[in-house]
């Protein structure tokens, strides 16, 4: 094998889905470099909102997202973008359900988190526990479908590299997600279920669809 990059090395799609794995300690490497990068731009948002000042404190805050479909997150929350900065450095995909499935979520933040309304509240923790739970499954789903989407005849090493690196990114997003919904949970244990009626179709493909009817807060349970 002369160049690794370039030199096809088989064309067994076993071959690649097993070369793909992720690696557990870099997977785990990952989601803690992200939960850390998301707490941190959290607590200085959250600072700099007590202090009513400007956030002067954020990393990259010149930082231009190079991915296209990076790019499909519209005014991300601070700790969401600190995020999307790390992976875009990487040059790991984000696809357009779950771009979707974080622009809604970031509308229903907006509109609903701090409403006066005792039940949209209510509504918005239920729902938000549910899409968290989405979230993770997606992540988890595209990482299992990675060698799916990359897998070509005579791959080389670097298409390897580059569906590992993918797969162990989803399984990252998916532990990241699954902690973020427990932690929500623990918030607002005694809160969550009051409004349960909201149900993905199915939590794998049926990603929180902004004009879905089942987003329809003053939809009576």
């Amino acid at each position: 094998m002369k160049d690794k990059n370039e030199k096809p090395i088989s064309t067994s799609k076993e071959e690649f889905e097993k070369a793909t794995r992720p690696n557990v300690l870099a997977t785990l490497s990952l989601g803690a470099s992200l939960m850390g990068a998301a707490f941190k731009a959290g607590a200085i948002e959250m600072w700099s909102s007590f202090k009513k000042a400007d956030v002067t404190e954020k990393e990259d805050v010149s930082y231009e997202i190079r991915r296209e479909d990076r790019k499909a997150l519209h005014e991300p929350k601070p700790h969401v973008q600190a995020v999307n900065i790390t992976l875009d450095k990487k040059d790991i995909s984000l696809s357009a359900e779950q771009a979707e499935n974080f622009n809604t979520q970031n509308q229903m933040e907006d509109e609903y988190q701090y409403s006066p309304s005792f039940a949209d509240r209510e509504r918005f923790f239920t729902k938000d526990q549910k899409r968290e739970t989405a979230i993770a499954e997606r992540f988890n789903l595209e990482a299992d479908e990675a060698p799916n989407k990359f897998f070509k005849e005579d791959y080389t090493e670097e298409d390897v590299a580059i569906c590992k690196k993918e797969r162990e990114a989803g399984k990252a997003g998916w532990l990241c997600h699954t902690i973020f919904k427990a932690a929500k949970n623990t918030v607002h244990m005694n809160r969550c279920g009051i409004y349960s009626d909201f149900q993905f179709g199915d939590e794998h493909i049926d990603i929180a669809i902004k004009n879905s009817t089942q987003f329809d807060f003053n939809k009576q349970s």
